[in-house]
């Protein structure tokens, strides 16, 4: 029962991670075509944010596939 909580649990984190690299590009493109500087805003703490969470997503998702 653990594991599948632990599972479900690194899914979530992995999508945080996934949205926020997403949100990340959609604000440097809307910056970017609003002739602003791209890469201020919001873009680099979502990115600093986003990589992280989807790489330690991954990583628990591997460890905590239900093998059977």
């Amino acid at each position: 029962m653990d594991n599948q909580v632990f599972f479900i649990g690194s899914i979530i984190v992995f999508f945080i991670g996934t949205g926020c690299l997403s949100l990340s590009k959609i604000v440097y493109r809307t910056r970017a075509v609003m002739n602003k500087p791209a890469w201020g805003g919001s873009t680099l703490p979502l990115l600093f944010l986003g990589v992280p969470l989807t790489a330690v997503g991954v990583g628990l998702i591997y460890l905590f596939y239900p093998f059977q």
